[in-house]
């Protein structure tokens, strides 16, 4: 398959606007779950004080009646703690979907910071890489286009269809192309005599010129071989050639070489947005895991503790995180 410089081009620009994308969404994503942590980490301060003076105002050394007399303060402690609890919970598929539009920012939202730096930094690797390989690929295709029309002449092709090309003919005719026309006539010219009876070779019509399947097959396939500057000339014509496959002038290969490099950095360059896109899917799966990882390390609990002469309701909520 051959890449053009247009493919190229296309997934650069997409790839700019995917990067440009992530640092807003990033720093979005982490200022909102910010103000969310203020907020409920001021909401558990609030909560603990309201029952101390109840505890102490109730106490009767009757173990019963103390309970009886603490539940509505715990039940409140408990609900305004299950309340801060929940405030601080992720939502897996919002973490999920951040990080399917740009990896590492679901991690960011779940506090997974080196996972969030390990995907951010594989996006932007793929991108860079992605858009050096396809600039890489623009300038070989320029090179080794420039090269061909400076050495492979059409006029020179069209010439041994005129004279010796009638025996891989199976109506055994030479071309009758007018070497002076202008360009499309005789192109036109080439292109009606290719398409007449052939017994050997001569299986493809010569693009226009320009185009990319022009530069392509000129350097593809040994029908062509006639038209390059070190083909051998005797008496003013191309050489009438051994077989249709042989006396190819390295002139061909060498040509052929370079726009094999040309391919392969546009290769490469597909490779490398291919790979940025699995890595959109992992980190949205990864952010979609984190976040339920996350929650499952949210715990509270409620105890009885002994401050002074006094018996409290104590709560505590932990937050376990990873990477």
């Amino acid at each position: 398959m051959t890449i053009t410089k247009n493919t190229g081009l296309t997934l650069a620009v997409r790839a700019c606007a995917l990067t440009i994308l992530s640092f807003g969404v990033i720093i979005s994503a982490s200022a909102a779950d910010n103000q969310l942590r203020e907020e409920g980490m001021r909401g558990s301060r609030i909560a603990a004080p309201a029952q101390e003076p109840a505890q102490a105002s109730t106490l009767t050394g009757a173990l019963s009646t103390d309970l009886a007399s603490m539940l509505p303060a715990q039940d409140d402690t408990q609900r305004k703690q299950i309340d801060v609890q929940n405030s601080l919970r992720k939502k897996p598929v919002v973490a999920g979907l951040l990080s399917l539009a740009v990896p590492g920012a679901g991690q960011v939202y779940t506090h997974s910071y080196v996972r969030a730096a390990v995907y951010f930094v594989a996006e932007v690797v793929g991108v860079a890489a992605g858009i050096a390989y396809g600039k890489k690929g623009d300038t070989k295709t320029d090179e080794f286009q420039a090269y061909a029309d400076q050495h492979w002449s059409a006029v020179k092709y069209a010439d041994f269809l005129n004279t010796y090309a009638r025996k891989y003919r199976a109506d055994d005719k030479n071309a009758t192309i007018d070497l002076t026309a202008s360009r499309d006539v005789l192109w036109s010219q080439i292109n009606a005599y290719e398409e007449g009876p052939w017994k050997l070779g001569f299986s493809h019509k010569l693009p226009r010129y320009g185009e990319q399947q022009y530069y392509e097959l000129i350097g593809k396939y040994d029908q062509f071989k006639y038209g390059w500057d070190t083909y051998p000339v005797v008496n003013g014509h191309p050489a009438n050639d051994s077989a249709y496959d042989q006396d190819i002038p390295q002139q061909l290969l060498d040509y052929a070489a370079e726009r094999g490099k040309a391919n392969d950095f546009y290769s490469a360059s597909r490779l490398a947005f291919s790979l940025v896109v699995v890595n959109h899917f992992l980190s949205a799966v990864d952010g979609y895991l984190a976040a339920r990882h996350y929650n499952a390390g949210l715990s509270s609990d409620m105890s009885m503790e002994r401050i002074g002469n006094r018996y409290v309701a104590v709560s505590r909520l932990t937050l376990t995180v990873g990477i």
